[in-house]
């Protein structure tokens, strides 16, 4: 039932939806369904078309389960299965994607100029710091989602953060 998915692994669910028992993974698409869907929204700025990736992602991780390695790793597959999707999308549309901001934080002003740096950075690195950010992810788990070796993962963090650092310059120092 419902507690024994609560209380259960990512990796116990993989085994037992793998098993035949497709309530598991359910159980683990009710768990991540809105991070992926965030991640996804972060990527893309279109809320309706996020869910839809974040749909399609469980709906292709269900297909090729299978391939998972390391089912302890499921939500950082599934999100990686969300990123590939949101690139194809993205890379398909001849329009640039719009930069809808979500509601503002503590300072609206800030938080703009964070996501509008942010979502000038190259593809790679945007990927990088959503992730890792927004998205909450470990190295090994960025390493899982986006398919390249750790060292990759830190590698892109530093060149994201130097240039985010560099864009945000004056409006990080107008706060001191």
């Amino acid at each position: 039932g419902a507690t024994v998915a609560g209380s259960s692994t990512d990796a116990e669910l993989v085994g037992r939806a793998r098993a035949g028992y497709p309530r598991s993974y359910e159980a683990l698409y009710r768990r991540h369904r809105e991070r992926v869907a965030r991640t996804a929204y972060l990527l893309v700025r279109d809320p309706s078309l996020a869910q839809d990736l974040a749909q399609e992602a469980f709906l292709v991780g269900w297909r090729d389960l299978k391939r998972l390695r390391d089912p302890s790793l499921f939500r950082a597959w599934v999100t990686g299965i969300a990123v590939n999707l949101a690139r194809r999308t993205v890379r398909g549309s001849a329009r640039e994607t719009p930069r809808s901001v979500p509601a503002p934080e503590a300072d609206p002003d800030r938080d703009l100029a964070v996501r509008a740096a942010v979502s000038a950075l190259p593809r790679r690195l945007r990927e990088a710091v959503v992730l890792r950010f927004y998205g909450g992810f470990t190295e090994a788990e960025m390493a899982a989602a986006l398919r390249v070796p750790a060292g990759t993962v830190k590698s892109r963090l530093a060149r994201a953060r130097g240039r985010l650092a560099e864009q945000l310059r004056g409006v990080v120092e107008e706060e001191r």
